[in-house]
């Protein structure tokens, strides 16, 4: 086998309904009429959904060379639980209000993604080659095989050496139908695991909810807050604004910006009243470098000196 066909198989290992059916298509290479075979059995009634269980289905398909021959072809629903885990908490399949899960949107994803184990109770599921297909082809579910019931270890190598396709026309029809099968799909998730999904899906809404009220607690707490940045869009916090109670004497040494110092309260009562008198005896500074001169209205009166009498002079 070429390395681009062994990366090739390596991708279709994983057989969910994707992987299954892309593998399938390879069929046509050993049968080339595989499809009108297929629609024969479309011709002579179709399946018919018979037993459902918690893992399940069962299903009755006709034989499109056999008329009145029915096989009966299983689909077992591998791992169901961590695919449930994987899709409830996706708000996009909730109800319009959150308050519940929308089953069928969820039965869309869950059957797309589920891993699926069949087997075919026909010939050609044992000797052509899909049973042992299936059991070398290991799902993603950690190396389960594919195939549902005892696994196959003797290879095709007469009727199909080259291991083509995966599924017999009888479980190739079944899966192909399955997506019409959503509806139902979703009751059976209801019937079977609606604890274990009510379970998880309470656990999201707690969380979705616990992370909104988070969101708009810290909202709350930014807009409160003033913020500002700095050149280079650091982070700066504010000075509370101190408001005039709050205002304190500005200690010996320099004390915090904002603070007040208080101005100092007079001492020994209250001044003294002065007389008229008083005040008209009072000057005015004088400006430096010039001397006021002194006038009677200014300056109190005095009594003029006695002159002595000199010797006269001849």
């Amino acid at each position: 086998m070429s390395i681009f066909n062994k990366l090739t198989e390596a991708v279709i290992n994983e057989l969910d309904y994707a992987g299954m059916t892309r593998k399938q298509q390879s069929v046509t290479k050993l049968f080339p009429p595989f499809q009108a075979r297929k629609q024969k059995l479309v011709d002579n009634g179709g399946l018919v959904l018979v037993n459902q269980f918690p893992e399940l289905w069962q299903f009755k398909v006709p034989s499109g060379t056999k008329p009145g021959v029915e096989y009966d072809v299983y689909v077992h629903f591998f791992n169901i639980v961590p695919s449930l885990k994987k899709w409830v908490p996706a708000r996009g399949l909730w109800n319009k209000d959150e308050t519940a899960i929308d089953y069928r949107s969820l039965a869309a994803e869950v059957l797309f993604d589920i891993d699926i184990k069949t087997d075919c109770s026909c010939p050609a599921d044992t000797f052509w080659g899909p049973e042992y297909i299936k059991t070398q082809y290991k799902n993603k579910s950690g190396g389960v095989s594919a195939q549902f019931g005892d696994d196959e270890d003797r290879a095709p190598r007469v009727r199909n050496p080259h291991q083509y396709g995966l599924l017999c026309k009888h479980g190739a029809y079944v899966v192909e139908k399955l997506p019409m099968f959503t509806s139902t799909f979703a009751k059976w998730l209801k019937d079977f695991y609606s604890d274990d999904i009510d379970k998880m899906f309470i656990a999201a809404q707690q969380e979705w909810f616990g992370i909104q009220k988070a969101a708009g607690e810290l909202g709350k707490a930014e807009e409160e807050q003033p913020v500002a940045f700095a050149k280079g869009g650091k982070h700066v916090e504010l000075p509370k604004e101190v408001g005039p109670e709050e205002k304190s004497e500005e200690p010996e040494g320099g004390g915090a910006v904002g603070a007040v110092k208080p101005k100092p309260k007079p001492t020994g009562g209250a001044p003294k009243a002065t007389s008229p008198e008083e005040e008209k005896g009072k000057t005015k500074e004088t400006p430096k470098g010039l001397t006021k001169a002194t006038t009677p209205a200014n300056t109190p009166a005095t009594k003029p000196a006695t002159r002595k009498a000199g010797p006269e002079t001849k």
